[in-house]
């Protein structure tokens, strides 16, 4: 079983995804972090069922094929609109690989939030895999299940390793999707964290081309990018093959782009491409085309 794990910090600017450990350790204190104002046993119990009853009608609401009733119970950062959150959800009926959900656990970290670990199923072979994810109280005090930053991958998964030096393919004649990113810094905290190819595609192979630029923004200095083959799910992108990129490839100079396939061990329908800044100083903007 793999255990992925997800966090989140609550600002005054809004909700920011961090990674590591997401499971509260005690005491659990109030939002003001103060430690004469730790929840008493009673208010505990309280949070965590309500926290957990948000979870459970989004996880009915999937079992029922409601998109409307599930966008009530989620944040999910993966979209720039709720319309194309519907469209999205609507789709993963057909795509999303796993077919049994389960809450596990339930810890509260303060009266605004909390964190739940959840098994996934998988479709096709019955594997289990873990995911934390954060759960907030909202403004209008409703908990809401805060999605975007867990991945899961099968054993099949296909990781290429690290790339440092460019390698030229000439893409095939089909261009199934454009992406474009612009991952930025910001203190310790990249801003924002992921991008997609802006349509998804299927796959009539294992293998797609990717060709584009990448950079850092502002400086001519090579950049760690990461290059996924993700299918969306209900609680995580599904990770079906990877690369990570190093280098500095100018948009303005065509001849230096780079073009470099990422396998997967079968073809994927409904398949988007995802960008991470996998870089710990600096950020990076890019663009470019999927090939088939």
């Amino acid at each position: 079983m793999k255990k992925i794990t997800s966090a989140i910090l609550v600002t005054a600017l809004g909700v920011t995804m961090l990674s590591g450990p997401a499971m509260a350790a005690e005491p659990v204190s109030d939002t003001a972090g103060n430690a004469n104002n730790v929840l008493t046993a009673v208010q505990t119990q309280k949070y965590e069922e309500e926290a957990k009853q948000s979870v459970q009608n989004y996880i009915k609401a999937i079992e029922r094929k409601d998109v409307e009733e599930m966008t009530k119970w989620v944040k999910d950062t993966r979209f720039q609109s709720f319309g194309e959150q519907k469209q999205e959800y609507q789709k993963m009926f057909d795509v999303n690989p796993f077919s049994e959900f389960k809450i596990v656990d339930v810890k509260t970290r303060d009266e605004k939030t909390a964190n739940v670990a959840i098994e996934l199923t998988r479709k096709d072979t019955k594997q289990i895999e873990k995911v934390e994810l954060p759960i907030i109280k909202d403004n209008d005090s409703k908990w809401r299940l805060v999605l975007g930053d867990a991945e899961t991958r099968d054993q099949n998964s296909i990781t290429n390793g690290r790339v440092e030096s460019q390698k030229i393919i000439s893409p095939a004649s089909s261009s199934v999707a454009y992406y474009e990113f612009f991952l930025y810094k910001k203190g310790e905290i990249i801003l924002p964290t992921k991008a997609y190819s802006t349509s998804s595609f299927n796959m009539t192979g294992t293998s797609i081309t990717i060709n584009g630029w990448q950079q850092s923004t502002g400086s001519n200095t090579p950049v760690y990018v990461e290059y996924q083959i993700v299918v969306k799910g209900f609680f995580s992108d599904d990770v079906k093959g990877s690369f990570l990129l190093n280098g500095y490839f100018p948009k303005t100079n065509t001849d230096r782009w780079y073009s470099y396939t990422i396998s997967t061990s079968s073809p994927v329908q409904g398949a988007h491409l995802k960008i991470v800044n996998a870089s710990a100083e600096i950020g990076c903007d890019g663009a470019g085309n999927v090939y088939q």
